[in-house]
């Protein structure tokens, strides 16, 4: 009997690993291809199709109300019909907006339909992650801590590859070959999650009669709102880092798809290799304390003004290095307190919000960036002082709510089912 109760042990072991890889590998693999398409359509739309900068920043702005809409609607959805299921579902839309760009390329098509259509493809995509979120999010304290601190990390893998990978594909193939790299990525990732993932949780069906009254009170927790409002501040300020910068270094710097790719996966590698051991550092999870998250945001200040006066490829690497330690100290810290706030029946509702607030912020930045750009065509530096002002004003923030989150975080901690 022991013996078999060892093989019993060990069989689990392995089959936690195996998951825990096809977790990280499936979103490494969607975000490789979706992190090259997200970053370079608005290059081939300036570049190839001469379109203005306002009218490539409706993408974006479009793409951050789709999502707010979408996460809303998809976390509890996700918490009904099922984590894996809302995945497939995900993956499903994306192969089939991947087909449509590469036939669009192929023939021309006109601008008005990637503005209308890019959109699409980023709701599938958030859909797939909000739904695996919710998957690793339903687990002891620790542990959720340390799988949305892995999620991230390969969710930045991808943004490793992806950039570097689509600046090489554009310079060597052409712009449709770059919507065939996400188009496979998504077919594998969809033979991932297929036989890696065996579960498919329902948490709606956890709820209790006495928790009905719950799923209203979501956004009446004391601070939730206030920190959310923040998250989206935050990443309005995280995604400067994304299509604003490449936007900079092409049209203002004049560095080249290849060098524009490696400043972008400098972010991702860094990530990749530092954000668990920053997040078990910072160890948010503990105590549900916002001052380490208010230092990233003097950390990124600081990192924008570096970029601000910078006007050649190195600097850029040593900017960006700056501004991706703040981030590290940033976008899984705030996750995880929120997600704390959640209990069984709603894990989905509550990655819902923070996917809502944290995509619709990243939206947003992009379209306001480029309207800044465009505002400040003889004088683009001005666009990053905004950022720069905007990250010290969140870093204020943060350092004022923390106490009442930290007071809240040990409540609700403390009647997590």
């Amino acid at each position: 009997m022991i013996f078999k109760g060892g093989n019993d042990v060990e069989s689990a072991s392995r089959g936690a690993a195996k998951e825990k890889l096809a977790i990280f590998s499936s979103i490494t693999l969607i975000y490789t291809g979706y992190s090259a398409a997200y970053l370079f359509i608005s290059l081939f739309l300036l570049q190839q199709r001469n379109a203005p900068l306002p009218e490539i920043g409706i993408i974006y702005l479009a793409t951050g109300g789709v999502d707010i809409l979408v996460q809303m609607v998809g976390g509890r959805l996700s918490d009904r019909l099922g984590t894996k299921t809302v995945m497939m579902l995900g993956l499903a839309g994306s192969v089939a907006l991947y087909f449509f760009f590469i036939l669009l390329v192929i023939t021309n098509g006109p601008v008005p339909l990637f503005i209308v259509s890019f959109p699409i493809l980023g709701l599938f995509g958030g859909l797939f992650q909000l739904a695996l979120s919710s998957y690793v999010s339903d687990r002891a304290r620790d542990e959720m801590a340390g799988g949305l601190s892995q999620l991230y990390v390969g969710l930045n893998f991808g943004f490793t590859i992806g950039p570097v990978t689509g600046g090489f594909v554009i310079s060597y193939l052409g712009y449709s070959y770059l919507f065939l790299l996400g188009l496979l990525t998504t077919f594998v990732a969809i033979g991932v999650i297929a036989f890696g993932v065996k579960l498919n949780p329902k948490y709606a069906e956890r709820a209790r009669p006495s928790s009905r009254s719950e799923k209203t009170s979501v956004l009446r927790q004391r601070g939730i709102f206030p920190l959310l409002m923040l998250v989206f501040v935050s990443w309005f300020v995280i995604s400067y880092q994304a299509v604003p910068l490449s936007i900079f270094e092409s049209k203002f710097l004049v560095l080249t798809s290849i060098e524009i790719g490696l400043v972008l996966s400098t972010n991702g590698l860094l990530i990749t290799l530092f954000q668990v051991p920053i997040s078990k550092l910072i160890g948010v999870e503990k105590n549900g304390k916002l001052l380490p998250v208010a230092l990233g945001s003097v950390i990124m200040a600081a990192g924008y003004s570096l970029i601000s006066v910078s006007h050649t490829f190195l600097p850029m690497i040593a900017a960006i290095s700056i501004t991706t330690l703040g981030e590290m100290m940033i976008a899984v810290p705030t996750q995880v307190v929120i997600t704390l706030f959640s209990k069984s029946h709603n894990r989905g509702e509550y990655q819902g919000y923070y996917f809502a607030f944290s995509r619709g912020g990243a939206s947003f930045s992009s379209f306001a960036a480029l309207l800044l750009f465009s505002y400040f065509i003889y004088h683009a530096q001005y666009a990053w002082y905004v950022v720069i002002i905007l990250s010290l004003f969140a870093a204020l923030a943060y350092s004022m709510l923390s106490p009442t989150i930290a007071k809240e975080y040990r409540v609700s901690a403390e009647q997590q089912i």
